[in-house]
């Protein structure tokens, strides 16, 4: 029954397996697998190994094969939370073996095909390998309990093993797996004392020896920090914040992510009856000692993410979120599990063939969504993806510097050149890694004509715009706008693709004129005849907002109304709504007296008009 739970979603993991690096952290494992390399912190070692090994087998893109070592440990995750599962069912009073083993395979199958779980199989990412470190000690931990009195401590050395493989992959998520073990632990510690424990201390040292792998593989960075290791960068990979996505995001909301994450949006229409079953299993697995070990374990799982999430992680990201929250949606599912093992227990007493036919039913059902399942990717996603990568990667001018602000950006040019190769001669400046130690030293040992606009990195804070004009005289240079581009440089650069390319001189009209045109051309491509790309891809389409965001305010400046118009228009009704409209109209109407909304008006709210 566990390998069913993990076969059958394995396939269409496969099926539907990204060849594509994304817009989050995707990108830094792709450039890892190429050589053996170390991402971006914190590091993630045994991801990375894994990863590697996959990318060596000559089927499909690097991406693609990175993404297989995704499927592969989804499909393990699932199948250990079904034996879980199952030993938490007969546990609990569910007796009945074909009931509790349907119930055990319906669980797993529900949890596979659900948003929080699917997206996480199906792309290089770290989650998936997390997810089945974490299920390995969950299932560690009830089969000890299962085993009480007499359980063997074997089971609890392996789950602090893989505890410590835990903190060595990702130490942030790793953290959240503590808290599960210390009634367990403590119990343990009550009949055997201190000496008793201490073999539960040296396992999971020996699993974090995992965390030496950065060390010895740091030197072949992928990620534009420069060829030296060294104590300092090590520490750093343990301490640097790991990326919760874009700054201008503000943070998911815990329990709002994890309803989107096991409920689909045709499906949320079952959230009252789960919760009902959810509020029958707390009851059955709380009401008695026996049972109570089990009802702990599963409820720490339910309740500390949340809480985690909420007040120390705090990411920006949704598929972050999810992956923090993973413990709760299998906690939902256990207990939902055991509510219905209990009623149709109660139910088969009286109707024996109602039960069975039930039961049938449901487990059918389910399956059938897993084959009708959606497992591969939309065209306009895929064609959206390529025009992006054209316009902020391929076509820039040879020889250029692109200074980027978004890590997200990093973190996609690294894993579409690991693929690619297309752009060596492109100088990127990941500015999200400034503050790694001796980043900004490493970047300008490596070109030193970015000497004097590093220099005024450092000493102010933010790039600055003589500098920038300067080095443009020698080589093309390109920023990426955000919040922290000098506000000079809004006089001096022009837009271009999705980028501002500095000219030497400043903008002149004819300058504006002649780049309408070019500009016109290359929008057509990227929205013609393709759909909102809000319906298509949430987070493209944001970045898409943003950018034309601050597009308008670049042609606001330069006294091109009607571009900032235009702009001004993608931003508010083609792409993501940015968060930040209201500052546009303000500043259009304070500097320009412009009424944005007579230009809007009657203007039709469709892509490419």
């Amino acid at each position: 029954m566990p390998f069913l739970s993990g076969a059958l979603p394995l396939a269409y993991y496969l099926a539907a397996a990204t060849s594509d690096g994304g817009y989050g952290q995707e990108g830094s494992f792709i450039a890892a697998a190429r050589d053996f390399a170390v991402p971006y912190p914190p590091g993630a070692p045994v991801s990375s190994l894994l990863s590697s090994l996959l990318a060596l087998l000559p089927v499909g893109p690097l991406a693609f094969r990175v993404s297989v070592a995704s499927a592969l440990c989804a499909a393990l995750t699932l199948g250990l939370f079904a034996r879980a599962l199952l030993s938490t069912l007969n546990h609990v009073g569910v007796q009945n073996d074909r009931l509790s083993s349907a119930l055990a395979l319906l669980g797993s199958w529900c949890l596979a095909q659900s948003p929080l779980f699917f997206q996480q199989a199906v792309r290089p990412q770290v989650f998936a390998l997390q997810f089945a470190l974490a299920m390995m000690v969950i299932d560690a931990l009830l089969r000890f309990e299962a085993d009480e009195p007499h359980g063997s401590t074997r089971c609890l050395y392996f789950g602090a093993f893989v505890q410590g493989l835990c903190f060595a992959n990702h130490h942030v998520y790793g953290l959240l797996m503590l808290p599960l073990a210390a009634p367990t632990l403590g119990r343990l510690f009550a009949q055997r004392g201190f000496m008793g424990l201490m073999g539960h201390v040296a396992a999971p040292m020996l699993g974090f020896s995992a965390f030496i792998y950065v060390p010895i593989r740091l030197g072949n960075h992928s990620y534009g920090l420069g060829g030296e290791s060294g104590l300092s960068r090590v520490l750093s990979m343990l301490s640097f914040e790991p990326y919760w996505g874009p700054s201008f995001r503000e943070p998911v909301h815990a329990l709002s992510a994890l309803r989107e994450g096991l409920f689909a949006a045709s499906s949320g229409g079952l959230l009252p009856g789960v919760a009902a079953l959810v509020c029958i299993g707390l009851w059955v697995t709380l009401r008695s000692s026996s049972r109570r070990r089990f009802g702990l374990l599963w409820l720490i799982a339910l309740t500390l993410p949340p809480l985690s999430v909420s007040l120390v992680l705090k990411p920006r990201l949704q598929e972050d979120a999810w992956g923090a929250l993973m413990p709760s949606a299998c906690a939902v599912i256990a207990f939902a599990a055991c509510g219905a093992g209990v009623v149709l227990t109660s139910v088969a007493s009286l109707w024996p063939r109602f039960e069975q036919l039930l039961t049938a039913g449901l487990v059918g059902l389910v399956a059938l969504g897993l084959v009708l399942h959606q497992v591969t990717p939309g065209s306009a996603q895929l064609a959206l993806s390529d025009t992006l990568d054209d316009l902020n990667r391929r076509t820039l001018a040879p020889h250029a510097v692109l200074f980027s602000d978004d890590a997200s950006s990093a973190f996609r040019h690294a894993g579409r050149e690991a693929e690619e190769a297309l752009r060596p001669d492109l100088t990127l400046v990941p500015l999200a890694y400034r503050n790694l130690p001796h980043v900004v030293d490493e970047w300008a040992a490596a070109n030193p004509e970015l000497s004097d606009t590093l220099r005024d990195l450092v000493l102010s804070g933010q790039l600055s715009a003589s500098s920038l004009q300067s080095l443009s005289a020698r080589r093309p240079v390109y920023v990426e706008l955000s919040d922290n581009a000098p506000v000079a440089l809004f006089g001096t650069a022009l837009d271009e693709g999705l980028l501002a390319r500095v000219l030497p001189d400043g903008v002149t009209q004819g300058d504006l004129r002649s780049e309408r045109a070019a500009q016109a051309v290359r929008l057509g491509k990227l929205y013609h005849g393709q759909p909102p790309y809000r319906e298509v891809d949430s987070d493209a389409s944001f970045l898409l907002g943003r950018a034309h965001f601050y597009q308008a305010l670049l042609r606001v400046r330069l006294a091109d109304l009607e571009g900032a118009r235009d702009y001004c228009q993608l931003s508010l009704t083609s792409a993501y709504l940015d968060p930040r409209p209201g500052q546009l109209k303000a500043e259009l109407l304070d500097k320009h007296k412009i009424d944005i909304e007579a230009y809007l008006k009657g203007k039709p709210d469709e892509l490419g008009r």
